[in-house]
């Protein structure tokens, strides 16, 4: 087989080139912008279930729903339940995601810190799953942010 000197394949494939004239490269085609795609929604699901979980825990420290008694008039666990309500929910829709994300990730760290580590670091010994998972998850969407499908991203294109 002959080396292609004069380079035909290219020719074949690019086109020709002329001096003078730049050619630019096919670009490819754009997302309408009023179209979510399937991850937007997965997203945006998965941010909703698990921030509405949340709230309810709040709910239960706050007014006894879900088997749990209303709390005591103890400061720290009324300042617990309403973080975990209100931000819950404000995650749930979207609103000021990220540093409502950070700050109930600060808080979870600090639940994991206070009550599941007596003894061990471990999680399953102290019932400390639900903690660190939360923990995680807040971090997680404190680095993502709300999503495409959230009133902080409907505020902004209005």
């Amino acid at each position: 087989m002959k080396p292609d000197l004069q380079n035909k394949w290219m020719e074949a494939e690019l086109g020709t080139f002329e001096e003078g004239s730049p050619q630019q490269a096919p670009q490819p085609a754009a997302k309408p912008s009023g179209i979510a795609g399937v991850w937007d929604f997965v997203y945006a699901i998965a941010r909703i279930v698990m921030s509405l979980a949340f709230a309810l825990h709040g709910a239960q420290k706050l007014i006894g729903l879900f088997g749990g008694g209303p709390i005591q008039p103890d400061s720290t666990m009324l300042s617990m339940g309403l973080l975990e309500f209100i931000g819950g929910v404000a995650l749930a829709l979207g609103i000021y995601t990220r540093p409502i994300a950070l700050l109930l990730c600060v808080e979870m760290a600090w639940v994991y810190y206070k009550l599941c580590t007596p003894g061990t670091i471990w999680p399953i010994p102290n019932n400390g799953e639900f903690p660190a998972l939360f923990c995680a998850l807040f971090l997680f969407l404190a680095a993502l942010g709300p999503g495409n499908i959230s009133l902080d991203r409907m505020k902004r294109r209005a």
